[in-house]
């Protein structure tokens, strides 16, 4: 195959160009690995996560956000996988030595304490748990309902991935998922985590409750000629290698969700 280099009307701007010269960049030198709180100055990285999320701008996360990951971080309640740019400093493309350019949290599964309708900002108009077991598939419910009390649980939970411009330009966010996921059976033990997403599409649903549920799942049963879904969110965890096992309505005042299982062993 031949590529014709593109006509003048075609050729990238100026930014376009810088922007791939850092994802071009960024995929030579890039490392991701789990933090670990016994040989880790927390206190630092929270620094270097705060100006991360400064750079992120009106993507990034609420105040206070970096003390709520650091102090899970040295409860042990969360783990958490980094990804940093390790080549060296480039002022043109703006990329720094060790620069975080994306991070992933997860943890091993706990529905009772409430870190779902935390950390996700779900609607009170529903009880997440009633909805898990209106629509999830008995194998999973298990695991993820009785996290503590069941002796054959052994279930994870991967919280949220979060990755800069340049990141997303080589599908940082996957690397991250993946490596979480390695993580997690690897040093942690588990069988299987579990994802919580929304979907982006506009689906109306029934008021009723149950109703909702069956066409929610209805919804996530659809899939392109490629063999994926059509919202990008739901796609999103396929290609990382998770089934969607249940719909969630109204998890939040404006969007649906959906839960994914990524099965570990």
């Amino acid at each position: 195959m031949v590529l014709k280099d593109p006509s003048p009307k075609q050729m990238p701007g100026q930014g376009d160009v810088r922007l791939l010269d850092s994802r071009e960049k960024i995929r030579k030198h890039l490392v991701i690995s789990a933090v670990d709180a016994s040989k880790t100055d927390l206190d630092a990285l929270g620094r270097e996560i705060s100006l991360f999320e400064k750079e992120l701008g009106e993507l990034g996360q609420p105040k206070g956000h970096t003390q709520f990951i650091i102090d899970r971080l040295k409860t042990g309640t969360m783990q958490m996988v980094v990804a940093r740019y390790t080549g060296e400093d480039d002022p043109a493309i703006n990329l720094r030595k060790n620069q975080i350019l994306g991070y992933n949290l997860f943890q091993k599964s706990d529905v009772e304490s409430g870190l779902l309708s935390d950390a996700y900002g779900m609607s009170e108009k529903v009880k997440f748990t009633e909805l898990l077991r209106r629509g999830m598939p008995r194998e999973y419910l298990d695991h993820l309902m009785n996290p503590s009390t069941s002796e054959k649980s052994k279930a994870g939970f991967l919280v949220y991935v979060v990755s800069s411009q340049a990141g997303r330009g080589i599908n940082l966010s996957n690397l991250l998922i993946a490596e979480s996921v390695k993580h997690m059976r690897e040093n942690m033990g588990l069988d299987m985590a579990f994802a919580f997403g929304r979907i982006s599409h506009n689906v109306d649903v029934s008021e009723d409750l149950e109703m909702a549920c069956t066409q929610l799942n209805a919804f996530l049963d659809e899939e392109r000629p490629d063999g994926f879904h059509p919202d990008h969110a739901v796609r999103f965890h396929q290609r990382s290698g998770a089934k969607v096992v249940c719909g969630i309505p109204y998890s939040t005042k404006i969007e649906h969700g959906f839960l994914a299982v990524y099965k570990l062993k």
